[in-house]
This record gives structure tokens, sequence and C-alpha cells, in this order.
């Protein structure tokens, strides 16, 4: 056991100070919107490097259409989040993480334009209402935060709340984006009957292999409900039917 599980609250408030005393810069993304990268976070230095999950931005930026609903469910420090209000989406960005939390209403308020395309719910989804567990790592990589994280981690309590539950129907076409790192079988257990809305819907959902999710599960639900899977590609960004044999799997799914 390392200093930083011994002390994960010190670790903490370490990790804090460090972020503050960074020198941050502000980019501008490949879509126009702003965003603000700290060094010390380690999604915000890829984003900055160009080399972050660039074939699913692409895939939303093909895909959404003006006045649809986005829903960004893990949304994380708001890339995904600003893209799809660059691309003239109704956003709800769900985000449990303290420190993404702030980064992501901070990367808002550097996008003044979207502010009224952008709701930013701090909860996490899943199967129950009521405050759960939540667990964040003991490192630079805060998306990688989550109910199941089993490595070095300190917890904090979170509210969780049903999508179901949630009164969020529109009659508009749907997008929802699921990285929530190995709790993705209970958000769409979460869902219920909004699984069966008769409006067009495509989920793009973000499985980690070593999570230890049953992929066929996920696969299972889908399909049940009338859903057409495929996979995303990362290596060349087109879809195929076969599940890839590396990395982690996105998941795509439309009704």
């Amino acid at each position: 056991m390392n200093w930083k599980t011994r002390h994960p609250q010190l670790y903490r408030i370490l990790a804090k100070v460090r972020f503050s005393l960074a020198r941050e810069k502000t980019i501008k993304l490949p879509f126009g919107a702003k965003m603000k990268v700290n060094p010390h976070s380690y999604v915000e230095r890829c984003i900055s490097e160009g080399h972050f999950e660039n074939w699913r931005i692409e895939f939303f930026r093909s895909s959404i259409v003006r006045d649809c609903d986005f829903f960004d469910i893990g949304a994380n420090v708001g890339l995904f989040s600003l893209l799809a209000a660059a691309q003239g989406a109704n956003v709800h960005a769900f985000e449990p993480e303290p420190m993404n939390l702030s980064r992501l209403r901070r990367n808002l308020r550097l996008n003044p334009h979207f502010a009224d395309k952008v709701k930013v719910w701090p909860i996490a989804l899943g199967n129950h209402v009521g405050e759960v567990d939540f667990r964040r790592p003991l490192s630079d990589n805060y998306g990688r935060s989550s109910l199941n994280l089993k490595k070095e981690c300190d917890h904090i309590n979170v509210k969780m709340q049903r999508f179901e539950d949630m009164n969020l129907s529109s009659s508009a076409e749907r997008f929802f984006k699921i990285d929530v790192e190995g709790s993705e079988i209970e958000v769409l257990a979460g869902m219920g009957s909004e699984l069966d809305a008769i409006v067009t819907t495509v989920f793009l959902v973000e499985v980690h292999r070593e999570g230890g999710v049953n992929l066929n599960t996920i696969i299972e639900i889908f399909s049940l409900r009338g859903f057409r899977v495929a996979f995303l590609d990362d290596s060349n960004g087109k879809e195929r039917d076969s599940i890839p044999n590396n990395g982690d799997v996105a998941l795509i799914a439309r009704k």
C-alpha cells in the first residue's frame, strides 16, 4: 500500500493545490468551442494534443442534427457537450465528480453563446434513487471515476437518479453518449420505458473491457428493444458488425 492509498484525503488536497498552481491555457477545439486545459489533467492533455477519442468526435459531428436532444452521460470536462451544442443540439450533461463538474461548468462559461443550449446535471444516472458511494482514482485521470472502481481510490457520496424518472422526453431526435466506467448496464436499466420511445434514437456506449462489464448483456438489452447494434472501429472510424478484438469498445445502437 503506497502513501496515496494510506492518505487519500492528503493526496486529494495536494492534487487540488497542484491543479491551482499549474499554468493553464485556453485552446480552440476543431468545432469552434473554447476549452481550458490544465497540464495535470490526463483527459485535458489528450484533448490539447489532439488524440482524444477522435473517431468518436467525428461520429457525433456527422450524426448530430440541429435541435435534437443530446444526453452526455459521464460528461467529464464537457468535450462532447460542447461539440453537441456547437452542432445546435439541446444538451443535458450528467457529471457527478466534483473536479470534472467544476471544469465542465468553467468550459461552458468560456462559451456563453451555448448558455441556453446546455443543462448541467450534477448527478450520476443509474437504476435507483438516492445517495451512492462514488469512487475517484488517486491519479490525474478523473475520467476514470466510477461506482465500480477497484484500484486505488477515495470515496465520496453523490446523488443518483433514474433517467426514466426525470421527464426529459421530447419529440426530437435523441443522441446518447454513455461513458460511465463500468456502470453501463445500471444506466440502461434506469432508462426503463425510455428505450421504447418512438423517436429516432442513437446511442454510443463506451465499454471498458478491464471494467468486467458483460458486453453481451448490453448488446442483448438493445437488441430486445429493437435497436440495431454495431461497433465503431477506433483504428479507422468505420462501423462494423463484429466486436473489435482490442481496446475499449464503442458500441453504437440505433432505432
